[in-house]
């Protein structure tokens, strides 16, 4: 049998940094908020952030922090999510899979697809 779900894994790099300045700008946050417009049409506005505002924790309905591993915030219409972090970033890593490889790797980590298992 084929199973279209995938599995998600992560490890923490050890290999050297390639980033060589003294003054880093890496990302650590992903920030998502969702609007409802006039007409009843939901909006989401993806963010990411190397500092987190009191207007972020107000605001927003999704937070996940990429250097510990945690989610911060997790609401959906008022309604909390249960906050496992493996499964969050399963859903996004579809919509925005550069954004997130981008936060994993700034933040010392790599993503690790499992081999496909023979049928």
């Amino acid at each position: 049998m084929k199973s279209d779900t995938f599995c998600f894994h992560y490890r923490l790099n050890q290999g050297t940094k390639t980033h060589t300045s003294n003054y880093t700008s890496f990302m650590r946050y992903l920030i998502l908020t969702y609007y409802q417009k006039a007409n009843g049409q939901i909006d989401e506005v993806m963010a990411v952030a190397k500092n987190l505002k009191r207007r972020d924790h107000e605001t927003a309905n999704v937070i996940l922090d990429f250097k510990i591993l945690s989610v911060l915030k997790c609401s959906m219409g008022g309604v909390q999510v249960p906050r496992d972090f493996d499964r969050i970033v399963e859903y996004y890593h579809q919509h925005y899979e550069s954004t997130i490889s981008r936060l994993f790797k700034e933040n010392g980590y790599e993503i690790v697809k499992p081999e496909p298992v023979a049928e």
